[in-house]
């Protein structure tokens, strides 16, 4: 299969980050758990929708680009990197706040608040929606710690309990 040429693309590190891949003057700005594993199919994907564009890809004006401009190549450059999902997700959003008026940015939407990937906890996402709004997050317990109290409470094995608490969040969430 034909992939979309991305410059350093073997050379790129294993981080979790932030990155802006280039396009002459263009660019578009996402995340990556995993850099070096991420660029590769997304890489194909362009390509992919060069050949056959998708309207509600968010890869839809970097291909209507692509499509347009004779621009065989990307480079990629990070803009943030780090373990911190929340300080991940910040930099994202004032990456994209920044990229908010730029007529060069290729993003189709400028607001990382509606979509997260899956590992992204929920937990995360939370503290980073409220650090966005202002405001300062307190946790509740999660069901679990009362669940855990409840069956504390009955002469059962703590191997048994662990087994029912397994059943319960399994089937029961």
């Amino acid at each position: 299969m034909a992939m979309f040429r991305i410059e350093g693309i073997n050379q790129l590190p294993s981080v979790k980050c932030v990155y802006k891949l280039t396009f002459g003057d263009r660019y578009f700005i996402f995340k990556a758990m995993n850099l070096s594993q991420s660029i590769k199919p997304l890489a194909e994907q362009i390509d992919r929708e060069i050949r056959s564009p998708k309207e509600d890809s968010i890869l839809y004006k970097v291909i209507s680009f692509l499509r347009t401009y004779p621009v065989n190549f990307a480079s990629v450059s990070i803009i943030h990197a780090g373990e911190d999902n929340v300080k991940l997700l910040m930099a994202e959003h004032e990456a994209l706040e920044a990229a908010n008026s730029d007529t060069n940015c290729l993003n189709v939407n400028i607001s990382n608040t509606d979509y997260f990937p899956k590992w992204i906890t929920q937990k995360e996402i939370m503290k980073f929606k409220a650090m966005v709004e202002g405001k300062t997050v307190r946790f509740k317990p999660s069901k679990d710690v009362y669940l855990r109290k409840y069956l504390s409470k009955f002469s059962i094995p703590a191997g048994d309990q662990e087994k029912i608490f397994n059943y319960v969040r399994e089937r029961y969430r």
